[in-house]
């Protein structure tokens, strides 16, 4: 598989001091599960090419095909005036077009930033912060999305969670798979299944979030 990392910030510096970058991040999780499918009989391996779109460097038909892009999460709000967000948005909807072969997983800011650019909104919680390991719960469409494993409606998975944005209106061409008390929106898919985004960060460990959380402390969490 050919990945795509696309960094829409760097991790916290306490953070990237032990665990590295988003690249060094996603790369060390995807070589794990290839590892694993290979073991399990399915011979997998994983090549990631680190992008950023902070400073617009962004895939092009001239790097050739990509079977994945995979969208960081970032500080940063999704529907904030800033000229790489605006470009960022843009580009994934030229994308959809240019390379229609290629998945998409947008992780909490990739989840957001691709609300926005297809249709939906995106805004500040007004209960503040979602943090730590928490449980979403899923519901029939996660169900018809999850094929290959035995999903119910009503199954619940654990993800580590940092954010104070949130989806209010999913776009039309996606469907929510799962909620939280505090937010109803925590993973969406397209219809077609070629997109999939997490509120949540499959890449973070609670040991991650601990650090966050103690760099955090006194922010208003």
């Amino acid at each position: 598989l050919r990945v795509t990392a696309i960094a829409c910030d760097r991790p916290m510096k306490p953070v990237a001091d032990v665990y590295g970058d988003y690249e060094t991040i996603f790369r060390r999780q995807l070589e794990f599960a290839a590892a694993y499918l290979t073991k399990a009989g399915t011979p997998c391996g994983v090549i990631v090419e680190p992008f950023d779109a902070r400073i617009g460097r962004l895939p092009t038909p001239a790097d050739g095909h990509f079977d994945l892009f995979l969208l960081s999460g970032s500080k940063a709000s999704a529907f904030a005036d800033l000229p790489w967000i605006h470009a960022l948005k843009q580009w994934l909807r030229d994308a959809d077009h240019v390379f229609p072969r290629t998945a998409v997983m947008g992780i909490c800011f990739g989840l957001q930033v691709l609300t926005e650019a297809f249709g939906g909104r995106v805004a500040r919680h007004e209960n503040g912060w979602e943090i730590g390991t928490i449980e979403i719960t899923l519901n029939a469409d996660a169900a018809a999305v999850f094929t290959r494993r035995a999903v119910r409606a009503g199954d619940v998975v654990q993800l580590q969670s940092i954010h104070e944005d949130h989806v209010v209106r999913v776009p039309d061409r996606f469907v929510n798979l799962g909620a939280t008390p505090h937010s109803p929106v925590q993973m969406m898919a397209s219809r077609d299944g070629r997109f999939f985004c997490t509120q949540s960060h499959p890449e973070f460990t609670s040991d991650m979030i601990d650090i966050m959380i103690k760099v955090r402390r006194g922010d208003a969490i």
